[in-house]
C-alpha cells in the first residue's frame, strides 16, 4: 500500500500569523494539513486528533504486522499509547 497523504509528523500549532485558528502542519514539508476555527466548541479536540493520525495510522500498522506474525508487541503498544495521549483520548 502507497502513501496518499501527507508524511508525518504532524504538529498543532496555535495560530498562524494572526489567524484565529488552530493550525495542524506538516512542518518537514511547509504543508498546512489543516486549519480549525478557534469559535468551533470541537475545534481543539478535532484538530489533536487531525495532527495524531500518521502516527495512529503507524501505531495500528505496527500492530497489525506484530499480531499477525505473533511477534512480542510490547513496542507497538507504547507507541499506540503515545499516538492515542498526542490524539488527546487519554
Amino acid at each position: 500500500m502507497s502513501l496518499q497523504h501527507t508524511p508525518g509528523p504532524w504538529e498543532l500549532q496555535d495560530h498562524r500569523k494572526g489567524a484565529d485558528c488552530y493550525t495542524i502542519a506538516a512542518p518537514n514539508r511547509c504543508y498546512v494539513v489543516a486549519e480549525l476555527d478557534h469559535d468551533h466548541p470541537e475545534a481543539l479536540a478535532n484538530a489533536r486528533l487531525i495532527a495524531a493520525a500518521p502516527d495512529l495510522l503507524a501505531a495500528l500498522q505496527g500492530l497489525e504486522f506484530a499480531i499477525r506474525r505473533g511477534l512480542s508487541h510490547e513496542v507497538e503498544m507504547e507507541s499506540a499509547r503515545a499516538a492515542i495521549v498526542k490524539a488527546g483520548a487519554k
